[in-house]
């Protein structure tokens, strides 16, 4: 491992930098994983075979039981391999909880309540969107009460509302005002 995977990998570990990073890459922006609820995991996968494989971050987020665990490869330089290692490092991730945990596999082999990872991962995507969503409109509508009292102050309201319902001017008055 080189130097500034080393160093990246350090940033990583912070929960705060991680969540920031995969809710504004990996979901859009939606904030998705709360740091609070964000712990760091084991790095080393290993097999029944021996096989050993060390990952660079390791998190895991639980939400009413159920966990998921998101990591992040760091790379400096572009290694088309890299897709096939974090392939194989999921697949014995895998594995280990299947043999750890009987139950599991009877869990998902059971056709009554097919409730896979997929439709949970799924849920926990769609839940922390609405929950972004809902603090994503309660901001705006800060920044709206905001406006409306500086307009007022500056007797501009009727300026404002004459322009009608176009977000580009919209936007330009929230710039104006820095809101």
């Amino acid at each position: 491992m080189g130097k500034k995977d080393e160093i990246l990998n350090r940033y990583f570990c912070d929960s705060q930098r991680f969540c920031d990073f995969f809710n504004g890459v990996v979901f859009g922006g939606d904030q998705l994983l709360d740091p609070k609820d964000t712990v760091s995991c084991e790095t080393v996968c290993r097999t029944a075979g021996g096989l050993r494989r060390q990952r660079d971050v390791c998190m895991k987020t639980s939400y009413q039981g159920s966990y998921v665990i998101c990591a992040v490869e760091n790379q400096t330089d572009i290694h088309y391999g890299m897709v096939v290692r974090t392939m194989l490092m999921d697949a014995m991730e895998y594995d280990r909880q299947l043999t750890e945990d009987d139950r599991l596999l009877e869990l998902l082999t059971q056709e009554k309540e097919e409730r896979g990872m997929n439709v949970l991962s799924d849920y926990m995507i769609e839940k922390g969107k609405m929950e972004g969503r809902k603090e994503g409109l309660e901001t705006g509508e800060q920044h709206m009460i905001s406006l409306i009292r500086c307009l007022q102050a500056e007797n501009r309201l009727e300026e404002f509302l004459a322009e009608g319902d176009d977000p580009q001017k919209r936007a330009r008055w929230l710039k104006e005002y820095g809101l």
